[in-house]
């Protein structure tokens, strides 16, 4: 015989059989298990995303030398400012 245990208003309660959990407690619990399978996103994960690729970053990077602009350089501080180090 399995025992199960629960607590209600601040009392542990044993059961022998499986107890029932009401919708409530079944919402809680998933959203628990959500959180740990999908936790937010880091900073690096933001900034991932934010970046353009390496091909776009090279090309603006050829530019900024020809036409003696600092464009990506500006759109990587911003970045790094929109989500910084914790």
């Amino acid at each position: 015989m399995k025992i199960y245990v629960k607590k209600e208003n601040d009392k542990i309660i044993a059961y022998s059989e499986t107890p029932q959990i009401g919708w409530q407690e079944l919402e809680k619990d998933c959203s628990e298990i959500q959180e740990f399978l999908n936790p937010p996103p880091t900073y690096k994960d933001l900034r991932k995303q934010a970046y353009p690729n390496i091909a776009d970053q090279l090309d603006m990077l050829y530019w900024d030398k020809i036409n003696g602009t600092n464009n990506w350089q500006d759109l990587i501080s911003s970045i790094k400012i929109l989500y910084p180090k914790p």
